[in-house]
């Protein structure tokens, strides 16, 4: 619930002002995990527990002042503690050590990165254009920034690539298409579940290139064929040959404006066979509130990026023929919208699990 409407009317009750206060400090919590993931604080206790004294001079911290920094872990639950050692928590094992399928370390480095951009939120609201990184890249600062981009979306993927394909029920085979793939991870969680589905890994001449090299998806072989193109800008349909049974787009549509992602819908209908079906995977202004903030990240480092609203979305996708939706909200906090050109219950090999 948005922290706005936690207030009583006529009351500035104790537990408002403490929402007040979580919503004014956030940013500290941010700070603390990502000042202890810098310090190496959980690769260090990756290898067992150890005493204050014990990490603070493999970190490099002071003693007396780390040692109240690693209480301060312990409050947040990333640290247990027992017998005047510390450990990690359970979550910290999950999330934030390498030894784990779901490390989110590049997430991470990729967050510290955008600080500066949210600095700039007053100045680009007064000036109504994005201010912040709008100088020329080098090649290198370009190859740089590509892969933390990607490193960060691949962190998150695999978790949501979870839960998204175990919404979607498909049958024995078939071909999907990733537009805009990315790392590649919602592909190869897709591929590794159901054996007889080929896929097609599409994004841009570099993307592709780097995706060709990478070992998880090249050991789908055959199975997985690769197209560079770029889908906002090319005159025909990439692909227009092919027929998908599925097409799934995630975290795309929200880095262009309305314009071009209408051409982007064109370019993915024409590929989609009559039976196929849709994936919009992002996130939405009215689906959550973390929407509405993705919102403002995309105006801050994008130049016409936005999110949409379902009923955008399903505007955009009528002159296709895509008239039939079904919304699937992930537990992670993104949203995949489900479009067909029949109903839902009649589609001959998918059965979306609400």
């Amino acid at each position: 619930m948005p922290i706005g409407r936690l207030m009583p009317e006529n009351s500035a009750s104790g537990s408002a002002y403490r929402a007040f206060q979580d919503l004014l400090t956030a940013y500290r919590t941010s700070r603390v995990l990502m000042s202890a993931h810098e310090l190496g604080i959980f690769e260090t206790l990756a290898h067992g527990r150890d005493s204050a004294r014990g990490i603070c001079l493999k970190t490099g911290m002071d003693i007396p002042y780390g040692s109240r920094f690693l209480n301060v872990l312990v409050h947040l639950g990333l640290l247990d503690t027992q017998a005047e050692t510390f450990a990690l928590s359970e979550f910290s094992k999950c999330f934030l050590v390498k030894q784990s399928a779901a490390y989110q370390g590049r997430t991470l480095e990729f967050e510290k990165a955008l600080f500066d951009a949210w600095q700039s939120l007053a100045q680009t609201l007064r000036q109504g254009t994005r201010v912040y990184g709008v100088t020329e890249k080098s090649t290198e600062d370009y190859k740089a920034s590509l892969s933390l981009y990607l490193g960060a979306m691949d962190n998150a993927a695999r978790i949501r690539a979870v839960e998204l394909w175990e919404c979607v029920k498909v049958g024995h085979e078939g071909l999907i298409v990733d537009a805009g793939a990315g790392s590649g991870a919602f592909l190869a969680e897709f591929l590794g579940r159901h054996q007889g589905w080929r896929g097609v890994f599409c994004d841009l001449p570099d993307v592709v290139l780097l995706a060709m090299e990478n070992p998880l998806l090249q050991a789908f072989g055959n199975r997985l064929a690769f197209q560079p193109a770029n889908l906002l800008t090319e005159e025909e349909p990439a692909m227009a040959c092919t027929q998908a049974d599925i097409v799934l787009c995630s975290n795309l549509v929200h880095c262009q404006g309305k314009e071009e992602t209408q051409g982007l819908f064109f370019r993915l209908a024409a590929v989609l066979a009559e039976n196929g079906i849709l994936i919009i995977h992002d996130f939405f202004t009215d689906a959550s509130h973390g929407g509405a903030l993705y919102d403002l990240h995309m105006m801050l480092n994008t130049y016409n990026g936005r999110t949409y609203s379902v009923s955008d979305l399903c505007a955009m996708l009528t002159p296709f023929g895509l008239t039939h939706h079904s919304v699937v909200n992930l537990a992670s906090g993104s949203t995949a919208l489900i479009f067909s050109r029949k109903e839902m219950g009649a589609d001959r090999f998918v059965d979306v699990v609400r």
